[in-house]
């Protein structure tokens, strides 16, 4: 949807209380809670529950677990990278980094429980094999990362739902809703050579010339929405490039405003690309700490496994001095906000 599409029936819906978000949260998506109504099994380090769960019923039918951690994002900052390092460790279980189910995937009863049995399935199986409660140890994550930025159906689904083109919550509210000790990891790379990357690999690039005047579009578009829209609302609309994403400040600060700061971690893509193994080294080490898991001590932590598109970039060689000008302007109040946010100058990327 196109942001003049919004500009007469725009509504930011304020919740008087935090009981209406809830429900709110409830009647769009009811189905994660009518599956989630069982008790927790707390034997388990992922959050998981009985489901089809009866009060006369002594045992559980089968059992549903969410992620333990979200790695949320940002698209083209090594977030697979991390990943991989990630699943190293002998104590997380690797199932895939990406479902993006809960940014583009209906919330049907269906949809739910195969969510959650993707993720229990794998405990219960290495409960069945281990033994002596092995499974306490393991835990599984989610990769998606759009989870951080994308909140694209939430507004659709507002409309169908109040007719209102609005922006009541994000997926920050509906996953605490459901998981308030979820563990939120994001890695943010300088917005500039992020999008760069990002128009490389998943826009059709032609010339330098047309991803100048994608970024004019885009940015002229996006000033026009703050015309008549908040902030908040439209950097969450999409844009040709994706220049939304990279406009980190407002999509953190929805994470922060709803997780306390000790369940977020934030990491730089330049640290983390670092050609020192002990940079690289004590960043996981952080990470492990932050996930309450053991350290790996003979891990072998090799040099970032860069996407090559994101390192043919590198030097922009590709890409106007002019568009990078344009760019660095654009983004540089948000860098700023962000810096602000967090109370670390590393993210004006001054660097």
């Amino acid at each position: 949807m196109g942001n003049a599409n919004f500009s007469a029936v725009y509504d930011p819906v304020v919740f008087s209380t935090s009981e209406e978000k809830h429900r709110m949260i409830r009647k769009l998506y009811p189905s994660i809670f009518q599956e989630l109504n069982g008790p927790r099994q707390k034997t388990f380090k992922n959050p998981c529950h009985c489901m089809f769960w009866q009060k006369s019923d002594s045992g559980c039918f089968y059992t549903g677990c969410l992620p333990y951690f979200y790695l949320i994002g940002a698209p083209k900052s090594a977030t697979t990278d991390l990943w991989n390092q990630l699943i190293a460790h002998p104590d997380i279980v690797d199932i895939g980094k990406e479902t993006h189910w809960w940014t583009r995937s209906a919330k049907t009863g269906l949809e739910v429980r195969n969510y959650l049995f993707r993720h229990s399935r794998p405990l219960l199986t290495l409960r069945d094999n281990s033994g002596i409660n092995r499974e306490r140890q393991f835990i599984i994550g989610d990769g998606s990362v759009s989870t951080l930025w994308d909140n694209s159906m939430i507004i659709n689904q507002t409309y169908r739902t109040t007719h209102r083109f609005a922006l009541p919550f994000t997926w920050a509210d509906v996953i605490y809703e459901v998981q308030p000790d979820a563990k939120i990891i994001a890695i943010l790379r300088n917005p500039v050579t992020r999008l760069i990357s990002d128009y490389l690999s998943f826009d059709a690039y032609h010339s330098a010339q047309d991803f100048h005047e994608g970024i004019i579009n885009a940015t002229k578009t996006f000033h026009e929405c703050l015309q008549k829209m908040d902030l908040r609302f439209c950097a969450n609309l999409m844009y040709r490039p994706r220049i939304q994403i990279g406009i980190y400040a407002v999509h953190v600060e929805e994470w922060l405003r709803v997780f306390p700061a000790h369940q977020v971690l934030i990491l730089r893509t330049e640290d983390w690309i670092s050609t020192q193994p002990s940079q690289r080294r004590e960043i996981l080490k952080d990470v492990f700490e932050f996930l309450k898991i053991e350290q790996y001590p003979n891990a072998q932590i090799p040099a970032a496994e860069i996407n090559q598109r994101m390192a043919d970039i590198t030097t922009t060689s590709q890409i106007w001095t002019s568009s990078i000008k344009l760019l660095n302007e654009f983004y540089k109040p948000y860098n700023k906000r962000l810096s602000n946010l967090l109370h670390d100058s590393r993210y004006l990327w001054q660097d």
